[in-house]
């Protein structure tokens, strides 16, 4: 994280944060600032450009971020005139109610998405058969980032465990991050049941390309739009 916000926040690392940030914002001077929820409170401490973007992902209702962090966040948006974006009809129905907004104060930028985009008629036969081995017939995909909070190495393991019996399945991982190595060896181990294809230019063509999506992480903000 640019910020080295990664893990528990403690004190000296939102020290260290809030100095980072203060050095950015001195050497950029951005006309527009965009910040996400759970770190708002650093931009509302430091002087910066006239418009602010706070993206809230978790309403406070959830009790991801503290109530200090909610307090902080909320009134630093009335009072230097934040603009509100969530991700979903629902978090900014329980965002303006647990700040007493006016809701059509919040913007909705939902996160869905158009399933015609990656559906299997958009499928390119030449691409189709990069994504396969061994004449498969189904593709399984894994897309994101390769971080611990997403937890690929179920999916390596996931293909290692079909990869005996079902020879007609292909399991492909796309993305790359620092568990890259990690997920490498433990491929190796599984006798390279699982395509390692690295980071994906073009997610909708890799998505077309398979028939079945899994996801692993610990939670994803799928929006509610």
């Amino acid at each position: 994280h640019f910020l080295d916000l990664d893990g528990p926040s403690t004190i000296p690392k939102r020290l260290k944060a809030l100095a980072r940030l203060a050095a950015v914002l001195r050497k950029l001077r951005p006309d527009i600032l965009h910040v996400h929820g759970g770190i708002g409170w650093l931009p509302s401490i430091l002087p910066g450009p006239k418009t602010c973007v706070l993206q809230v992902h978790d309403p406070p209702q959830t009790g991801r971020d503290s109530v200090l962090t909610s307090w902080v966040e909320r009134w630093a948006s009335r009072l230097r005139k934040w603009h509100l974006v969530v991700d979903s009809s629902g978090v900014a129905d329980q965002l303006a109610e647990a700040w007493n907004l006016d809701r059509a104060s919040v913007r909705v930028e939902s996160l869905g998405i158009d399933t015609n985009h990656y559906s299997p008629a958009q499928r390119g036969f030449e691409r189709a058969r990069q994504y396969s081995r061994h004449g498969a017939r189904i593709r399984v995909a894994w897309l994101g980032r390769l971080v611990p909070s997403k937890q690929p190495a179920q999916f390596v393991e996931l293909a290692s465990s079909i990869h005996k019996d079902l020879t007609q399945v292909t399991c492909c991982l796309g993305g790359d991050g620092p568990l890259m190595g990690e997920l490498e060896d433990l491929n190796d181990e599984a006798g390279g049941a699982c395509q390692l294809i690295g980071s994906v230019p073009d997610v909708w063509d890799f998505l077309a390309n398979s028939d079945i999506f899994v996801s692993t992480s610990e939670a994803e903000g799928f929006g509610l739009a």
